[in-house]
């Protein structure tokens, strides 16, 4: 539901205010939902979240959402390391 209104906000500004294509585009507004949305929920140690972290970075990776693949890059380094992961680490 906020992903949708989201995107309608998203839209309005892009029309209303001339926005960027690259603001506005599809792959841009999923790529900001993953990482204001999804991923800041994601917390835990290699068990809890070790798969869901990996499918994303796939989903992520074929999707070309750079600033989501970055974050969950960065997250997977840290279920390696000190085992733990969290968007806010």
């Amino acid at each position: 539901m906020e992903a949708q209104r989201y995107l309608a906000a998203v839209k309005t500004l892009a029309t209303t205010a001339k926005c960027a294509d690259e603001f506005s585009s599809a792959v841009t507004v999923r790529d900001h939902v993953l990482m204001q949305k999804i991923l800041p929920k994601l917390h835990g140690n290699r068990s809890q979240v070790g798969r869901v972290v990996n499918d994303l970075v796939v989903l992520a990776r074929d999707g070309n959402y750079e600033r989501a693949r970055a974050k969950l890059t960065a997250m997977v380094n840290d279920l390696r390391a000190p085992g733990f992961t969290s968007y806010f680490a």
